[in-house]
């Protein structure tokens, strides 16, 4: 129970966290908030578009981007298949760099939040249900870098964490991607679509991943 509150004190924390920047620098993103004005803006610059899309979906790990209206802007100017690349490349790597940045430099805030016995109940619950959890945010505002981040204080093992972002973040570059192309911001039915449909897949694979992982152990 202790390990509960302290999971859910550090991810509103981190909520937060994300939610303040946005209040420091708000204004100045507000062009990426619409998705017209994204469009046009990525037209304008269209051969350095691409460019200036993956920094910002990179950017999401610090800055609380719109991750799907960058992506459907990108489809915009782009077309399907180029505007479905850049986006996933742009959101896979922030994901990546998301979770090694924690990996790598949190442990220090790891063993002040929690005591050794904690952190590692804490890595096992992540690997038990991380791989879920970092699907289901990558559709959803605030949650991917929250997500990742926690994977990466977690130590969630690499073998499960990547399969996960990969399902999470295809078909969420993808659906966006096409809206872009079809000139609409959001579909509600279509995000349930692109939520579910990796999670089941997730469901499916993931006995396997684990089993293997228990096998090279």
């Amino acid at each position: 129970m202790q390990l509960v509150k302290k999971f859910l004190i550090l991810f509103f924390a981190l909520s937060f966290l994300f939610l303040a920047s946005f209040a420091l620098v708000g204004d100045w993103m507000e062009t990426f908030f619409s998705f017209q004005k994204c469009s046009e803006w990525f037209l304008s610059l269209k051969p350095f578009a691409w460019l200036i899309g993956i920094s910002a979906l990179i950017g999401d790990i610090l800055l609380p981007l719109p991750a799907t209206g960058i992506m459907a802007a990108l489809g915009n100017v782009y077309g399907f298949w180029i505007g479905f690349l850049y986006s996933f490349i742009g959101s896979f790597c922030a994901g990546m760099i998301g979770y090694f940045i924690t990996r790598l430099f949190g442990e220090r805030g790891a063993k002040f939040f929690a005591s050794k016995e904690e952190r590692e109940e804490f890595k096992n619950v992540f690997n038990k249900f991380g791989g879920i959890a970092v699907i289901f945010s990558r559709m959803l505002p605030i949650l991917p870098e929250v997500v990742t981040v926690l994977a990466g204080f977690a130590k969630m093992r690499l073998k499960l964490f990547i399969p996960a972002l990969i399902l999470g973040t295809l078909p969420t570059a993808a659906f966006f991607s096409y809206l872009g192309t079809i000139g609409k911001e959001n579909s509600n039915f279509g995000i349930i679509v692109a939520v579910f449909l990796p999670a089941i897949i997730w469901f499916i694979v993931s006995p396997v991943l684990k089993k293997k992982l228990k096998e090279d152990r």
